[in-house]
């Protein structure tokens, strides 16, 4: 294989083996390539494919172009307001304290449509031969600079051809970092760059670019993927009192129920298949496949599919319910009334409202890692992995770690084939003409369909389906997906009148004792009474001290955002040991006020303003959070003195502004 410039291309993959190790493997993996860099008079100017030129024109006239239109006409993700940051009582607070400021100094009339400082991302489609790179490093805004290549082969002639170590040195020197994403999938690649954005995050997401460096179909069908699956991380995930409510949730659970716990944990396999079922558009269909085998299979039901089973004369062993609002008590306690619960068991995260626990007898918890219970409420219980965001994932990650290993889906169709048909029908989304309304706006994207075809999603039934496909992938269960819904990667599909179940099976009866036989069981109150409070509760002041010289430290080195936040991460990272309980409490809140102090801040041309905006904001800043602090340690005080009326916390979901 010959390089334009083999010790170019020896040093440069040195570097790059320093750096990215995991590239420079790739890269060593071409032995021989299908293409040829194409040069005249000495300059690589394109690259032969066989069939064609890799450019319409030569190089470096062609990344000339393509930067000129890039600048002229950039690509970007951008908000008309500050909405996507999750307002709650407590940010619309600081957001008050920084419209006034913006108002009373003029800033406000001068702010850029989108930020001209501090972008977080730029997605480059496609390497080639790397001649826009060297501009790009020089002039880009953003921090994190992804380089998307579908063919390795192209970087290997890049190496030979462009100065990458100096490239490199001169990214470190502005404060940007190099991701690459070799794939040559749509699907891969967008879900490579979900793994980039969930790890380095969305605070500085809006403003990012993005920069095509030339055509191809995987570029353009993952250019359409990524716009769309990027928007799940739009939105600041969680919130102070959101998080408050949860815990409250989780404390008066513990108190008052007896429970047997799932957990991430080994578990003995289980012979008896399994029926998971949800309320998809796709269940209508299948009601009498599911009544034919009832007595043969473990059913689970999934949120409000339990009241379309009970009136088809399909009673579930049990029901998963994974959201926290008192919504779900007025949805299941009319069917309880109607149809009688006993004999099922709830199955349910350990935030679920207490008045839904208490319409059944019997509970199999479970703690969710990501939330602030896990940390402050958890005890010596193991966090069951891969329950969010979907009620259908709590329950099949159950199922599956509990050691059931012939796992059928039912009605988890996570999409529509027919617009207006996001359930089933005589699901409880069209008795709401609000529900119904929100969901018929919320399908905006489209994905393979499980018996071919696409049909639409939206972005959190999309994250279910790839949360499923993760669980299957550790754990390894026969998965069969019979919903006429989107294809989820390691099931197989599979139409529910060719299901035939064997009658020689143990009884569910028989299964169910076997399972809590190997379940941890706790009796009422036994793992709050295992919970230091107290250092919880110290927690709140230690992070008012330290957050108070942390903020000291940034207001006298005069900072901007971007630095603000990698030195919280870096803050957090070495002391939250001593405050970690709260600090999992108000995270979502703590980094929803840097995003929205950011998203003017950001937008602020003139260097000296912008300074002078974020000193205003760094005080403002600081009596937020202490004002979580002092209303945390109110009510983890009162959860230790066992007061059932733990604290009274003014706000409990989350707000929009208004312009």
């Amino acid at each position: 294989m010959t390089r334009v410039n083999p010790d170019l291309f020896q040093r440069n993959l040195d570097a790059l083996r320093e750096r990215h190790p995991e590239v420079a493997a790739k890269v060593d993996a071409v032995t021989e390539t299908a293409s040829n860099v194409v040069v005249k008079d000495g300059v690589a100017v394109n690259v032969d494919l066989g069939t064609g030129m890799l450019y319409p024109d030569p190089e470096p006239g062609w990344s000339m172009t393509q930067k000129k239109a890039f600048e002229d006409f950039p690509d970007r993700i951008g908000f008309s307001d500050p909405n996507h940051c999750n307002f709650s009582d407590i940010t619309l607070k600081l957001h008050g304290d920084l419209v006034s400021y913006l108002r009373e100094t003029g800033f406000s009339a001068d702010l850029a449509p989108l930020p001209v400082v501090d972008v977080g991302y730029v997605f480059v489609f496609g390497i080639g031969l790397g001649y826009h790179l060297d501009g790009l490093i020089e002039t880009t805004s953003a921090r994190h600079v992804v380089l998307i290549e579908a063919v390795t082969e192209f970087l290997v002639h890049a190496l030979g051809v462009q100065d990458w170590e100096r490239l490199m040195c001169r990214a470190e020197q502005r404060g940007i970092r190099f991701h690459f994403v070799l794939a040559g999938e749509p699907e891969l690649i967008s879900n490579a760059i979900d793994t980039i954005v969930s790890r380095e995050g969305n605070v500085f997401l809006e403003g990012s670019y993005y920069f095509p460096h030339y055509y191809s179909w995987t570029f353009r069908e993952a250019f359409k993927h990524i716009k769309e699956s990027i928007k799940s991380h739009y939105i600041t995930s969680g919130f102070f009192e959101d998080e408050i409510e949860m815990v409250r949730n989780c404390a008066v659970n513990l108190r008052r129920r007896a429970m047997h716990v799932v957990e991430t944990r080994p578990a003995r396999e289980q012979v008896l298949p399994v029926f998971i079922v949800g309320a998809g558009p796709s269940l209508d269909n299948d009601l009498d496949v599911i009544r034919k085998w009832r007595d043969r299979v473990l059913v689970v039901s999934c949120g409000t599919v339990l009241g379309i089973l009970l009136k088809n004369g399909i009673r579930p062993d049990i029901h998963c319910e994974l959201e926290r609002g008192e919504e779900v008590f007025q949805v299941l306690s009319p069917l309880r009334a109607a149809f009688g619960f006993e004999g099922m068991t709830l199955l349910a995260t350990t935030t679920v409202h207490p008045t839904v626990t208490a319409l059944f007898d019997k509970h199999w918890f479970f703690y969710r890692s990501g939330l602030s219970t896990a940390t402050l409420l958890r005890g010596p219980v193991f966090p069951l992995l891969g329950v969010d965001p979907l009620v259908c994932n709590a329950a099949f990650a159950a199922v599956a770690e509990l050691g059931f290993r012939e796992i059928y889906l039912f009605g988890i169709d996570l999409a529509q084939k027919e617009s207006g048909r996001h359930h089933a029908k005589d699901s409880v989304y069209f008795e709401n003409a609000e529900w119904d309304e929100i969901y018929r706006k919320r399908f905006d994207r489209v994905v393979p369909g499980n018996f071919g075809g696409i049909v639409e999603t939206c972005w959190n039934f999309d994250l279910g389906r790839q949360m499923l496909a993760r669980v299957q992938a550790r754990l390894q269960p026969k998965l069969f997906n019979c919903s006429d819904g989107a294809r989820i990667n390691g099931a197989k599909p599979r139409v529910g009148a060719s299901i035939a179940i064997q009658d020689r099976l143990p009884g569910r009866d028989r299964v169910l004792a076997r399972i809590e036989q190997q379940m941890r069981f706790f009796e009422k109150g036994e793992i709050l009474a295992g919970i230091d409070f107290d250092q919880h509760i110290a927690g709140c002041d230690a992070f008012v001290t330290a957050f108070d010289a942390f903020l000291d430290a940034a207001a006298a080195d005069d900072i901007g955002f971007f630095e603000l936040e990698a030195r919280l991460h870096a803050f957090i990272a070495e002391q939250s040991d001593a405050f970690r309980g709260f600090y999992t409490m108000a995270r979502g809140s703590i980094v929803s006020m840097l995003r929205i102090g950011a998203f003017y801040g950001n937008r602020i041309a003139d260097e000296d303003d912008r300074r002078a905006y974020i000193r205003h904001f760094i005080p403002c800043y600081r009596a937020r959070c202490a004002e979580m602090a002092e209303i945390a340690r109110a009510f983890l005080t009162a959860i230790r003195d066992d007061r059932e009326t733990v604290a009274d916390v003014p706000c409990v979901a989350s707000a929009e502004i208004s312009y």
